[in-house]
């Protein structure tokens, strides 16, 4: 079954600003729009035959997802 942008793909869960408890779910193309103003922030050279390697979650000390 192929994957489409709105389909999703992580259950991100977050206390926020308030320290409540919330959860919101992330469909792959939010997702990859993310990753892709992330790369043209901190490295604005990145071509479209460039690969980016994630080990750790990216939205604890950048803010990406906060």
């Amino acid at each position: 079954m192929p994957v489409t942008f709105d389909d999703h793909c992580w259950h991100y869960f977050t206390s926020g600003t308030t320290g409540v408890p919330k959860g919101s779910i992330m469909t792959h193309g939010r997702l990859a729009f993310t990753f892709a103003n992330r790369s043209c922030d901190v490295l604005p050279g990145l071509g479209h035959q460039d690969v980016m390697l994630a080990i750790g979650p990216i939205s604890h000390g950048t803010g990406t997802l906060t």
